[in-house]
C-alpha cells in the first residue's frame, strides 16, 4: 500500500473510532439516566408502601381499640350484673391456672 492508501485507512479507522466512542458515551449516559429514574421510580413506589402500610396499621390499630374497648365494657357489665358469679369464674380461673403452674415446677 501507498502512503497515501495507509493515511486513508488511520483516517476511516480514526473516524470509526470516533463514532465508536461517540456511541459508547451515549449509551453510558443512557444507562445512568434510566438507573437515576429507577431508583426514583423504586423510591415512590416503597415511599406509597410505607404511606399505605401506615394508614393499614393505623385503621386496623383503631378496630382493635374499639373491639377491646367493647370487650371491657361488656366485661364490667357482666360483672356488675353478676358479681357473684363473675367472682367463682375468676376463683376457679385462678385455681386452674395455680395448678398448671405447680405442677410445672
Amino acid at each position: 500500500m501507498t502512503e497515501n492508501a495507509m493515511s486513508e485507512v488511520e483516517k476511516a479507522q480514526k473516524k470509526h473510532s470516533d463514532e465508536l466512542h461517540e456511541k459508547y458515551v451515549h449509551a453510558k449516559d443512557a444507562v445512568v439516566d434510566l438507573a437515576a429514574e429507577a431508583r426514583r421510580a423504586a423510591a415512590d413506589y416503597a415511599r406509597d408502601l410505607k404511606h399505605n402500610a401506615a394508614g393499614w396499621v393505623h385503621e386496623k390499630g383503631g378496630k382493635l381499640a374499639d373491639s377491646a374497648a367493647d370487650v371491657n365494657d361488656t366485661v364490667v357489665d357482666y360483672v356488675r350484673r353478676n358479681p357473684y358469679t363473675a367472682l367463682g369464674i375468676a376463683a376457679a380461673a385462678g385455681l386452674v391456672l395455680g395448678l398448671a403452674l405447680r405442677r410445672r415446677s
